[in-house]
């Protein structure tokens, strides 16, 4: 009898096994976005695709993407744009970054998405600086 080879699924790339491949992952990130500095007035004009981490009331972190940042985090707000921050309000945006396109914004979500809670801090304490 022949094994079954695990693929992942469609659309999710597989998390990095070792502390090694999350620091490449990391990398990458610098690669894929621009630095966009997080603070007072500075959001990207509307039709730039930013991907961006919230932290909600009870201190987990949600990531999305955006070509509209400042209307996705009213809807965050108002409780209208995802099941999951609905349920955990207030929610602060935490960190952002800009991509050139939509492809470069979900492949940094991904990426994100696939690192550790510590990692992802790391990422937002570094940011912020």
């Amino acid at each position: 009898m022949t094994e079954k080879v695990k693929r992942p699924k469609k659309g999710k790339s597989p998390e990095p096994k070792n502390s090694l491949a999350k620091s490449r992952a990391l990398n990458n990130i610098a690669l894929l976005v621009q630095t966009a500095p997080l603070g007072g007035g500075n959001l990207p004009f509307r039709g730039e695709w930013v991907f961006y981490i919230l932290r909600c009331r009870d201190g987990s972190l949600y990531t999305g993407i955006s070509n509209d940042l400042e209307r996705r985090i009213i809807q965050h707000s108002k409780g209208i744009a995802s099941r999951y921050t609905r349920s955990r309000l207030p929610v602060k945006l935490v960190f952002f970054k800009q991509t050139g396109t939509k492809s470069s914004a979900l492949k940094a979500e991904i990426i994100v998405k696939n690192l550790s809670r510590t990692e992802k801090l790391r990422l937002i304490e570094e940011n912020q600086n």
